[in-house]
């Protein structure tokens, strides 16, 4: 309520101000005057890119306006139901049913979001293809498109961990398993990522985007989603596995968080070994 609260008032007292501002200023006759020049920049290659891209996800508010609001709302709709989790008098098989229901809500909307980078290379339309013209490798324009979704997941994804640290504080699994599986969830969505933008570099829609300036039940999206939800109840059970395995043995869930981990790391760096593959056999001319 505190959030809503404070979005109403920026509403109120900033947007609502400046767009009546904008509206009665004739802006488009008027003529801008620079007296000082401002010098060029120089940054780095990789930079240089991620500049480029941040600004046009700013501008292009449809992608960023959706994905923020996921980035938002997911740690706090765990926060809601965890509080409601909290209230109830669950037995040890409830709690370890309860992480893994955590891990599943942490998962499906950070999983399901990565659809729209399944489009992100198709979208640029036949301009796409001007990427190959550019004297660096390729490797850094077509990952500098994904490195802001991965700064901005990052953080939603590190809040979701705090809320489940806090919601298992006092329980079995310690200080360490929160961490590990912040990490491990961050390493899962990075490996989504690269995944969808794989599958937008294999079978790409420059053509569809270029001519309608959209594609109506793109396969790639199609293919993300449903990779996504499998993945994450895959995942979730593991998880639930391997947290009953290590109390029947035990009782030290830090090994099952290990091992979430390392299946974490297993994904991410096959999913990025496959799309520089895939780059290197899809845009360079052999």
């Amino acid at each position: 309520f505190g959030v809503f609260a404070a979005l109403f008032a920026i509403c109120c007292f900033v947007i609502k101000p400046f767009f009546f501002h904008m509206m009665t200023k004739s802006f488009e006759f008027e003529k801008r005057i620079f007296d000082e020049p401002k010098a060029n920049k120089k940054r780095l290659k990789y930079l240089s890119f991620v500049n480029k891209e941040l600004v046009l996800n700013i501008r292009d508010i449809d992608i960023s306006g959706s994905l923020l609001l996921v980035y938002i709302l997911a740690p706090t709709l765990l926060y809601f139901i965890n509080s409601v989790f909290s209230a109830i008098s669950t037995s040890l098989s409830g709690e370890i049913m309860t992480y893994a229901f955590n891990v599943l809500l942490m998962l499906v909307p950070y999983l399901a979001s990565n659809s729209v980078i399944a489009t992100l290379y198709s979208r640029e339309g036949r301009a796409a293809y001007m990427k190959k013209t550019k004297p660096i490798s390729l490797i850094f324009p077509l990952s500098s498109k994904v490195f802001v979704y991965i700064i901005l997941s990052t953080c939603s994804i590190i809040a979701s961990g705090v809320v489940f640290a806090s919601f298992t504080k006092g329980s079995d699994l310690g200080s360490v398993c929160p961490t590990l599986l912040t990490i491990t969830i961050v390493l899962l969505q990075l490996a989504h990522m690269y995944y969808s933008a794989t599958l937008d570099i294999m079978n790409p829609q420059n053509e569809a985007y270029a001519t309608t300036g959209s594609s109506e039940n793109n396969q790639n999206e199609n293919r993300s989603t449903s990779v996504a939800f499998i993945g994450a109840i895959l995942f979730a059970v593991i998880s639930y596995a391997l947290m009953v395995e290590c109390h029947l043995y035990d009782g030290n869930y830090n090994i099952a968080f290990i091992k979430l981990l390392i299946i974490g790391i297993v994904a991410a760096a096959s999913c990025f070994y496959l799309f520089v593959a895939k780059v290197k056999a899809y845009y360079y001319e052999k």
